[in-house]
């Protein structure tokens, strides 16, 4: 009986942890789109963590629908390849805890050989949620004073 409470106890505490992963990450969303406005199903959405260089990938689905979650704070940089299209590379990306980003791509025609690149920081209102919230770096609340 002793050894079912332990392994109820672990159990529990492994899922209290992953709801805490789960609370501490972002997510990443948007619509790649043409010129015209018309979405662009199947495109090869890549994003990548600049400081680590871990990347992940998706592919949009029929909608133009492409969604990156559980997504640890940081800045990552998204490109976005489609067949007859040019690709388009974003920069300045800023994921923070718990947030929810929106962005929307829109490709061009062209060459595969050209490439788009467009340095930007994502914008500061998030019209998803109410929520207000800032990233305070770990040497900045170590070097607070106590008093």
């Amino acid at each position: 009986m002793r050894r079912l409470s332990g392994l109820c106890t672990l159990g529990m505490l492994i899922l209290l942890g992953q709801n805490t992963a789960f609370a501490q990450s972002g997510q990443l969303k948007g619509t790649v789109s043409d010129s015209t406005g018309g979405v662009v199903p199947g495109a090869q959405v890549a994003l990548e963590n600049v400081a680590t260089g871990i990347a992940s990938e998706t592919t949009t689905n029929e909608a133009g629908l492409y969604t990156f979650p559980l997504l640890q704070s940081g800045s990552y940089q998204l490109r976005v390849l489609s067949e007859g299209f040019k690709p388009v590379t974003r920069g300045g990306i800023v994921m923070e805890t718990s947030t929810v980003r929106t962005v929307d791509v829109q490709l061009e025609l062209g060459d595969v050989t050209e490439t788009v690149t467009v340095e930007a920081a994502a914008p500061l209102l998030q019209a998803e949620t109410s929520t207000v919230g800032q990233l305070i770096e770990r040497a900045t609340v170590m070097n607070m004073p106590v008093e």
